[in-house]
């Protein structure tokens, strides 16, 4: 059983790039407080209809504003709704590939707001989860405006495949920031993972993650998951060699197959094996 010390800690969690709140659902179920950056408006609204009492409790924000570094107060940015519910993007290269990789988009106007204002409206987060498709490391590098003793404990990000270099910048600004252990996790193989923890209460209560949630956070993650940045990195070889030949652009990716039945047939296969896996690359402090 897994468990945090309560008071001894601030119980809020920014979740950027909430989705559907797959993973707002286990933050509210630790007994967390949420703030959910969420911009694109069908997830808005499935947001809203799943959590109407935390939202009426205030356990619960939904900001619908777009982070952005360099957004500013009242600005607006042009946000690619995509067909594919998790491929929204502020960023136009992004949408491009995903037009490429067979999704469709259409653009609109959000609201955006700097990471900075974020930590002043609503307070510093012991966890901070981003998936914002394009800004994860803007996102990230946002945090230097904070104190190195008032930044998240925790935090996440959705990994870039997108070229080693990008990957090893990534280590890098985690490393500036002051984090050390690191932590890579599959996307695909969290709807296998039950949370278990006791609550304040002496209650235990435990959660099911769902599929292609960032899953269990923080302490929630076994002490054994925890590795250096050299080790990650070693990790990270062998994924991005798989990536190569059998990611969504990769020589060997299904789409370049163009006999329907056997691109199909070719792409369970793949699926089966995870050989092109979303991962998630958890970041933790030393200096607690």
């Amino acid at each position: 059983m897994l468990g945090y010390d309560e008071s001894k800690m601030n119980m809020l969690v920014f979740d950027i790039g909430a989705h559907l709140g797959e993973d707002t659902e286990y933050y509210l179920a630790r007994g967390f407080n949420v703030i959910a950056f969420e911009c694109m408006p069908e997830n808005i609204k499935r947001i809203q209809d799943k959590f109407p009492k935390e939202i009426l409790d205030k356990r619960l924000i939904l900001e619908t504003r777009a982070l952005l570094v360099g957004g500013g107060e009242d600005r607006e940015a042009t946000f690619f709704v995509d067909k594919i519910s998790f491929w929204g993007t502020l960023h136009k290269d992004w949408a491009e590939r995903n037009q490429r990789l067979g999704s469709q988009n259409r653009s609109i106007s959000v609201k955006t707001m700097e990471p900075s204002e974020a930590y002043e409206l609503y307070g510093k987060p012991y966890f901070m989860k981003i998936d914002v498709e394009g800004e994860d490391v803007n996102v990230l590098k946002s945090l230097s405006s904070i104190t190195v003793h008032e930044r998240p404990k925790y935090i996440s990000i959705e990994s870039s495949k997108t070229s080693w270099k990008s990957l090893i910048n990534e280590f890098r600004v985690f490393e500036d920031l002051g984090y050390t252990h690191f932590a890579v996790r599959p996307q695909s193989k969290m709807a296998k993972t039950t949370t278990q923890w006791v609550a304040s209460d002496g209650k235990k209560c435990s959660f099911r993650h769902q599929k292609d949630s960032s899953g269990p956070f923080g302490g929630d993650l076994d002490e054994s998951t925890w590795m250096s940045k050299q080790q990650a990195i070693r990790k990270y070889k062998i994924i991005f060699m798989w990536y190569f030949l059998f990611g969504d652009d990769g020589i060997l990716a299904p789409r370049k197959i163009k006999n329907i039945t056997l691109r199909r047939k070719y792409s369970r296969f793949l699926n089966r094996l995870r050989l092109k896996d979303w991962y998630d690359t958890h970041a933790k402090r030393q200096d607690f």
